[in-house]
């Protein structure tokens, strides 16, 4: 499985608390959040109380931290601060190239000027899309997966396959964990 330390089953930045995505296995189900608690080492599953770090680096692959909307806002603002300190090297390396000779300044005018319009940039319409887009979908992969569950519920007989598969999966788990 796919951990980013030497410490199978610790995510990035283990020492503080945090949501991750995870996925089962290679390529089995969607990519799921999962809360670090890191005081206790351990993840925390839901309805089924909490998993060592030993424990789910067995089964699950770490696929990055979840990151916030003020996450990514920081993210793109660094990304274009330092596109305008290139632009800044930029102009004084053309600047201490012509000392002493006869030139126009609208190159370095021209760098000055687009290290400026970058840092003065607001929000990235791409970016905003992009993530109400990935929103929208993760609302209806949500939806979709509710609805299976009740129409799982509403159907005793499929309701109990489902149960029954999963107390297999559970059972099969458990005897795993004894060897």
């Amino acid at each position: 499985m796919t951990w980013p330390t030497d410490r199978p089953g610790y995510p990035m930045h283990a020492e503080r608390d945090g949501w991750h995505w995870l996925m089962i296995g290679p390529g089995i189900g969607h990519p799921f959040p999962m809360l670090w608690c890191a005081d206790g080492e351990m993840w925390e599953a839901g309805d089924d109380g909490y998993v060592a770090a030993a424990d789910i680096s067995t089964r699950w692959n770490y696929l990055g931290p979840c990151y916030t909307q003020a996450d990514l806002d920081a993210a793109v603002q660094a990304e274009r601060e330092a596109c305008a300190t290139q632009l800044d090297m930029m102009r004084k390396a053309h600047n201490d190239a012509l000392i002493g000779q006869p030139h126009t300044p609208d190159t370095s005018i021209a760098y000055g000027n687009g290290a400026a319009a970058i840092r003065a940039r607001g929000p990235t319409p791409a970016l905003d899309a992009a993530l109400s887009q990935a929103r929208r979908e993760g609302m209806e992969e949500e939806r979709k997966a509710w609805a299976a569950m009740w129409a799982r519920y509403r159907n005793p007989v499929a309701f109990s396959e489902a149960m029954q598969k999963h107390i297999a999966i559970r059972s099969a788990a458990a005897g795993e964990e004894g060897k």
